[in-house]
C-alpha cells in the first residue's frame, strides 16, 4: 500500500472501481495467509512456519529478475525522439490510435535541444513489431532491440 500510496489517488481511482472483483479475491487470499501464519505461531508450529516460508521463498524465486515487475519479460521497442513540447502524447497517440497497451516506458537518453531515446515496452514481439510499423510510418525512427 505504501508504494502505490505515493502516486496521487487520482492515479488509482479507475484501477480500483475497475478491478474491485480481482481485488476483493486477492485480499481475501491474503487474510487466509495471514489467518493462517498467525495460527501457526499461536500453535508454535515452527515446522508449519518453515513450509510457509519455503512456499514464498519458492514464489519469489519463479519471478523473472529481469521483467520490472511483470511476470513474464516484456518485448522492448527504442523510439529516437525529437526535443519537443508534445512528443510523448504523440507518440503515445499514434498508438492509442492502434489500441496498443504500453506496459512500461522509459526515457533512455536526453540531452537539451537534441532529443532523445524512449524505451517502449509491450506484451509480447508481435505487438512491439505492430508499434514499430506505426511509428515508423509516423516519421520516428523506431527499432526493436
Amino acid at each position: 500500500m505504501t508504494r502505490i500510496a505515493a502516486s496521487p489517488f487520482e492515479t488509482w481511482r479507475d484501477v480500483l472501481v475497475g478491478n474491485e472483483g480481482a481485488i476483493h479475491d486477492a485480499l481475501s487470499r491474503f487474510r487466509r495467509h495471514l489467518r493462517e501464519m498467525r495460527n501457526r505461531l499461536i500453535e508454535e508450529d515452527l515446522e508449519a512456519l518453515e513450509a510457509l516460508f519455503d512456499d514464498a521463498r519458492t514464489a519469489r524465486e519463479s519471478i523473472p529478475q529481469d521483467s520490472k515487475g511483470f511476470l513474464h519479460p516484456l518485448s522492448d521497442l527504442y523510439v529516437r525522439a525529437p526535443d519537443r513540447p508534445g512528443v510523448i502524447h504523440d507518440i503515445t497517440g499514434h498508438l492509442l490510435e492502434a489500441e496498443i497497451n504500453i506496459k512500461d516506458i522509459e526515457l533512455q537518453t536526453i540531452r537539451e535541444g537534441t532529443g532523445g531515446t524512449f524505451r517502449l515496452a509491450f506484451e509480447d514481439g508481435a505487438t512491439a513489431e505492430e508499434a514499430a510499423a506505426i511509428l515508423s510510418d509516423a516519421e520516428y525512427e523506431a527499432w526493436r532491440p
